[in-house]
């Protein structure tokens, strides 16, 4: 059993030579971080931010299980959470920000939790229980910490016997080892938030005995004729598939220009309006060609782009500044507001590229695009891919103990 995390400590920023000042600039324009305000799940409500350590944000995100090819929604929360990492570290923060990726996908168990992050009494979770209780509960609510191994299953040796971690504990495990046993924000798909995140509350603050997570992000669901898109409904599109007929970059602006919390529709219709949206903004940089410029916080447009982006990581809001800029850089053909428009764009991982090699190459076609997959493509902007820093990687394995549980024992 191997679970990893990737351990993102440092600024993952483009390398962008035409901008030379820009990473810098990012960093250190503001002397102090500006008031952000998140949507807070655990309280329902936006509230303005303050991390635990002034200065720097510890941040845990739920990855995938990587048991199938990943479809949009997995898409979704990868660039929507390196978004959020992204304006962070922008904002001046020093940012430590932890992803796992469990590679077994253990039977889950329906219905657990206690109900502090879901919003559900203990009576309407026993009320709900659709299936016979476990002979070996001692209530309907409790659920699996470490999991028997059937005959041929992976096991490790433990207190407990032979078995494996169950599926929630391992993040509990993961962000109390890299990142303390209380941190700033956890994230994941709004799936997520129960039974799973609700479970990683009550193992962790009953192990530790003190808050675990203090801001919960959720992103809201990709939907398909307004349906979630999943695997058990069938209606999903595999990243490799869509990325076989369109831009990696136009799929992650696709993303983007829906707030995270709001329910995404795919249809191949509206990635043919983000493209044509997009292709406008590339032809603004092609037609003015850029000047090479630090972003001036101060200056209205980068002004109410910030403004946007501290108001709950509204990137919708953010990406509507852009065309408003690149309006004003068309009628004006002036190339320091060009510029600003390619480094406002960096900031969320948008118009990082030459505006001739991503018009000419824009439609992604069949085997370099569905190549582009395994190396997380550049388009998306994720960590790790492209033109991007590659983040250190921490896996962690051991053949006695599953590294899930070590750092509990």
């Amino acid at each position: 059993m191997l679970y990893s995390a990737l351990v993102y400590k440092r600024a993952i920023l483009p390398r962008t030579p035409v901008f030379p000042k820009l990473n810098e600039r990012l960093t250190t324009s503001r002397k102090s971080p500006p008031m952000l305000k998140i949507h807070n799940s655990l309280k329902r409500e936006k509230q303005v931010f303050t991390p635990i350590e002034p200065g720097k944000v510890r941040m845990y995100v739920c990855g995938m299980t990587v048991y199938d090819y990943c479809h949009l929604g997995h898409a979704r929360v990868m660039v929507v959470f390196d978004m959020v990492y992204r304006w962070l570290k922008a904002s001046g923060y020093d940012v430590t920000y932890v992803r796992n990726i469990p590679d077994i996908a253990d039977q889950i168990i329906k219905r657990p939790g206690y109900g502090k992050l879901s919003g559900k009494s203990l009576d309407d979770l026993r009320a709900g229980e659709r299936v016979e209780v476990d002979s070996a509960k001692q209530d309907p609510l409790d659920f699996v910490l470490w999991k028997h191994a059937k005959a041929g299953e992976p096991a490790w040796q433990s207190p407990w016997g032979d078995g494996r971690p169950g599926w929630h504990i391992e993040c509990s495990a993961m962000s109390s080892k890299l990142l303390g046993q209380h941190f700033d924000i956890h994230g994941g798909g709004q799936d997520l938030q129960f039974p799973h995140h609700e479970n990683e509350i009550a193992q962790s603050e009953g192990a530790h005995q003190c808050s675990f997570v203090n801001y919960w992000m959720h992103n809201g669901f990709v939907r398909v004729d307004n349906e979630k898109m999943s695997k058990s409904l069938g209606n999903f599109f595999t990243i490799r598939t869509v990325l076989e007929r369109y831009d990696a970059e136009v799929v992650r602006f696709f993303i983007l220009r829906a707030q995270y919390r709001s329910p995404l529709n795919y249809s191949d219709a509206h990635l043919d309006d983000a493209k044509r949206s997009l292709d406008s903004l590339y032809f603004t940089l092609r037609d003015v060609p850029p000047a090479a410029i630090a972003i001036d916080w101060n200056n209205e447009f980068a002004a109410r782009f910030a403004a946007a982006l501290n108001e709950d990581f509204d990137s919708s809001g953010a990406i509507a500044v852009l065309f408003e800029l690149a309006a004003e850089a068309n009628r004006q053909k002036s190339g320091e507001l060009a510029g600003l428009l390619k480094a406002l764009g960096g900031v969320i991982g948008l118009l990082e590229r030459e505006p001739q090699a991503y018009l000419q190459g824009g439609a992604a076609a069949g085997p370099a695009a569905a190549g582009r997959v395994r190396t997380l493509p550049r388009g998306l902007g994720l960590a790790g891919a492209g033109d991007l820093k590659r983040p250190p990687v921490l896996a962690v394995r051991s053949a006695e103990s599953p590294p899930a549980l070590r750092a509990w024992w």
